[in-house]
């Protein structure tokens, strides 16, 4: 008979997909700064403050996915909507390539789509502590 309690305080698998997906996120916001270095560029400073605020807010969503993590589950799916919110923004006003702001894109809503099963939400909510 398996004991029940240790099976309880085990990551999901949908937790430990989402913060690979959030860790993706952090490498392509960090290729978007390398490719994106241009210093002969119009408005540098903002483009390169936008890419390493995607590249943060990504290690951030990837740390609240581990054990004592520091966001409650609802503030944890906000901030994956404003890191998929963020490239799309950021692509309009013409600050973000369009690979980019998909690739970035696509890895938050897969984020949010892990994080929103309802293991995930007992996890973060009951047992991560």
């Amino acid at each position: 008979m398996r004991d029940i309690g240790a099976k309880m305080g085990e990551r999901p698998k949908s937790v430990v997909i989402a913060s690979g997906l959030a860790l993706l996120g952090v490498l392509f916001a960090l290729a978007a700064i390398i490719t994106g270095l241009d210093l002969a560029a119009e408005r540098l400073g903002t483009k390169m403050a936008i890419y390493i605020l995607l590249m943060v807010l990504f290690l951030a969503v990837a740390g609240s996915l581990y054990k004592n993590g520091q966001w409650s589950w609802r503030f944890l799916i906000f901030m994956e909507v404003f890191c998929a919110v963020l490239p799309v923004a950021a692509y309009i006003f013409e600050f973000l390539d369009s690979f980019y702001t998909l690739a970035l894109a696509a890895v938050a809503c897969l984020t949010i789509m892990f994080t929103t099963t309802r293991g995930t939400k007992r996890w973060i909510d009951a047992d991560r502590i």
